[in-house]
């Protein structure tokens, strides 16, 4: 089993495959989660065995503890949803 501290400096960001020029200041996730859990899924261990057997029994003995943080939003609700605060045309490339 991995964590980010094993990873060391392997943690880093991953490449940006595809830039978009609408992307001021990009961010790519790292592989493990390092300080905090930022979003539901993150990954916060590696499990690396000889065969799935032996995988999924260490992925048993992984043992997490989440302290809850304040949420953070920059969303505006709206009778229609929630509204965030990201451009529609960054995700259709319409100008």
């Amino acid at each position: 089993m991995l964590t980010a501290a094993e990873l060391g400096a392997l943690n880093q960001p991953t490449p940006l495959l595809i830039p978009h020029p609408e992307l001021t200041h990009p961010r790519t996730p790292q592989p493990l989660a390092a300080d905090e859990v930022r979003y539901a899924g993150e990954l916060v261990a590696l499990v690396v065995a000889d065969d799935r057997y032996l995988a999924e029994d260490a992925a048993r003995l992984i043992d997490v503890e989440y302290q809850q943080l304040p949420q953070f939003t920059f969303g505006t609700i709206s009778p229609y949803g929630i509204s965030f605060g990201v451009s529609y045309r960054v995700f259709n490339g319409s100008r």
